[in-house]
């Protein structure tokens, strides 16, 4: 029976993840990476440990990070869409146990007069 209520998942959380990346479609975006801001989580079955400590057995949340700073280090995304598109990708094919993630992500420069502007997103394996 396949879960499909986030609710009945268990979940690691990254907070505020901050890289710089070539984010955007404009002349000056191409030229200069800019701050992109994002959070993760990333959902498994709940007995996925089952009261166990050991290290091998759980999902390393410190190379999913890794991974996802060569991603967007090496890459040259026109949309907030579409980088986050590719992390979650990256994120379920990293451990086939990981059942859904959540991805969202903000660009803060990119209106002068907002905070920032992001893009949410939900994928299951």
């Amino acid at each position: 029976m396949r879960i499909t209520d986030l609710t009945q998942l268990d979940k690691l959380i990254i907070n505020d993840m901050q890289l710089n990346s070539f984010i955007g479609f404009f002349p000056h975006e191409k030229k200069n990476k800019q701050p992109v801001l994002l959070n993760i989580e990333i959902y498994y079955a709940p007995n996925l440990l089952q009261g166990n400590d050991n290290p091998a057995v759980c999902i390393d949340y410190q190379k999913i990070c890794d991974q996802i700073k060569t991603l967007l280090n090496d890459s040259m995304i026109n949309l907030l869409e579409t980088m986050a598109e590719k992390v979650a990708a990256l994120i379920l094919l990293f451990d086939q146990r990981i059942a859904a993630t959540k991805i969202r992500i903000d660009k803060p420069q990119a209106l002068a007069d907002c905070r920032s502007s992001a893009i949410e997103i939900v994928r299951w394996q």
